[in-house]
């Protein structure tokens, strides 16, 4: 047990789950010679409820629907983390496994996470009632349960929140996030991408070994400080805040991290993570502080500048919202905003380097909107370039940051095409398997191909209604319907900005440490929510081109 956990899940967290098991292992034992058997388990699972509806959950292998229907589990669960295990240690099985089992019982199958049973829907025509207004307003998000972390540092922001305080949140985010805000910001995207894509390299090299998930996370983070918050940061501040959140968000959805004892723990690693909340908590409420200030100083009333930093202040003004909710909403934001786009771009970059005819192919397209001397406005970036459009495409389809689509708690009675789905069950749509599914995308919907989007009528709309699921409903990066993704545009933007000037100025290359062994072998993992790159594919090689005089 000891040599599995090590291996699993490294020696720092083997060492603490076994101290914990002893702690928790010490009164059981105690309670058994005081009671007897049966005294001592009752004893024991009346202390630690949690104990209980674990081992009643683990062995419960089907959902009993109405109409006498039964939904079977997708193989059986190991205790304490469910499905978990078969999902990190080997996600093509996994993935395998869920599509095999969904196949069989109408699109439908469920599993665990942890002691959390999960219902998940993998039909399309389902998945359009889950996604639908009927579903989502009547339904709960508790994902704080399931993800302790992000309860602690953004709980009450409107990602997590449920469909009550939902619409009040809604507006904030629509002022700052919607189709006019984008082209405001497009130029200032457009600066700050130049910028980092100049210094990227020392101009007297011919190459250098750059760290993509430093300079994508330090990209992103500047976006999101200048036109969410406004706030000028020094470059220090500004990569501390940024891996610090980057580290939260990635550690939230590690098994060990999801058991609200481990955190509880006095070891190092628990305490770190409070730390590092305490500390971007403490950053997050003087922006908002110092807004509130500048605001009343001034005497500005209304959105301001109009964006989300003014419309919260705005909203905590008039009571529409509480300090607390505007401050988890600027937090939400930072983690969420920031380590997404950031992976989105790794991901991206990683694909141009294994694939170099893709992306000299997209090079191509993109030399010939700077040789045409066409303005990187917001029509621009979402109409022109197609292929590297469908590239951008295929990266989300394949590697999309988030495995899953928010849970949503059923509070009454719901249909998922004829299948009614009772009151407390929590729906899933798990993206990062559906992206995949063969049935879908064809035999080859493992395969990195952009080429697939390529002549495909959702092609000829814009970047923006490519993502939207109402006009692809093949696409679920996303999300979809009234709670998908609200910095969806933002991110887009960030993503194909910031590739189209990397393709001028640079060749993106494998980096040349690598075996061929390592090279073969998938570049990405997994965690209970997270698909991110392995840490080992993050270096990449960049050598300049002659067309980087353009930018």
């Amino acid at each position: 047990c000891k040599a599995w956990m090590t291996t699993f899940l490294g020696g720092r967290m083997a060492a603490a789950l076994i101290a914990a098991s002893a702690m928790i292992y010490a009164p059981m034992t105690t309670f058994l010679t005081v009671f007897g058997i049966g005294g001592g388990a009752c004893a024991v699972f009346a202390l630690l409820p949690s104990i209980w509806e674990a081992f009643v959950n683990i062995f419960q292998k089907s959902v009993y629907l109405p109409n006498g229907k039964t939904v079977k589990a997708i193989s059986t669960p190991s205790f304490p983390l469910g499905h978990l295990v078969s999902q990190i240690s080997n996600p093509e099985k996994f993935i395998k496994d869920v599509l095999t089992s969904a196949e069989k019982q109408e699109g439908l199958t469920f599993s665990y996470v942890v002691n959390t049973k999960l219902l998940f829907v993998l039909d399309t025509e389902k998945i359009s009632d889950v996604f639908s207004t009927k579903v989502t307003m009547n339904s709960d998000r508790k994902l704080g349960d399931l993800i302790p972390i992000f309860h602690m540092c953004f709980g009450e922001s409107m990602g997590l929140i449920g469909p009550k305080r939902f619409k009040a949140h809604q507006k904030v985010y629509m002022r700052g996030l919607g189709s006019g805000a984008i082209k405001a910001y497009t130029p200032l995207i457009e600066k700050i991408t130049r910028e980092r894509v100049k210094g990227l390299m020392d101009s007297s090299k011919k190459s250098a070994r750059v760290d993509t998930d430093k300079f994508f996370l330090a990209f992103a983070s500047e976006v999101m400080m200048l036109l969410a918050f406004e706030e000028h940061m020094d470059a220090s501040m500004l990569h501390k805040i940024a891996h610090s959140f980057a580290d939260l968000f990635h550690k939230a959805t590690e098994p060990m991290y999801m058991l609200n004892w481990y955190l509880a723990l006095p070891l190092p690693e628990p305490q770190k993570v409070k730390s590092d909340i305490k500390m971007l908590h403490k950053v997050g409420e003087k922006i908002f502080n110092a807004h509130m200030k500048k605001r009343k100083d001034n005497n500005v009333t209304g959105s301001g500048r109009g964006t989300i930093l003014d419309g919260l202040c705005e909203a905590c003004e008039k009571n529409t919202l509480t300090k607390t909710e505007c401050l988890h909403n600027i937090y939400g934001l930072l983690a969420g905003g920031v380590e997404t786009t950031a992976t989105a771009l790794c991901h991206a970059a990683i694909m141009l380097a294994e694939h170099p005819e893709k992306q000299e192919r997209a090079r191509t397209e993109v030399r010939k909107v700077f040789l045409d001397g066409k303005d990187l406005t917001t029509e621009v970036l979402y109409s022109e370039c197609p292929y590297l459009t469908a590239f951008i495409l295929e990266t989300l389809r394949l590697f999309p940051p988030i495995l899953n689509a928010m849970p949503r708690i059923l509070q009454k009675p719901m249909k998922l095409g004829d299948i009614t789905v009772p009151s407390g069950t929590e729906l899933n749509v798990p993206i990062w398997i559906i992206n995949r599914n063969p049935k879908v995308f064809g035999e080859d919907a493992a395969v990195f191909r952009p080429e697939r989007h390529i002549g495909s009528e959702e092609l000829k709309k814009r970047l923006t209604d490519i993502t939207d699921r109402k006009q692809n409903k093949k696409f679920n990066t996303f999300g979809g319907g009234i709670r998908a993704c609200p910095g969806r545009k933002l991110g887009i933007s960030e993503v194909k900005m910031m590739l189209m000037l990397l393709l001028m100025s640079y060749k993106i290359k494998c980096d040349p440490k690598l075996s061929p062994k390592e090279l073969s072998e998938r570049h990405w993992e997994v965690t209970a929510g997270v698909l991110k790159p392995k840490d080992t594919r993050k270096p990449l090689l960049v050598e300049g081109v002659w067309c980087s005089i353009i930018i």
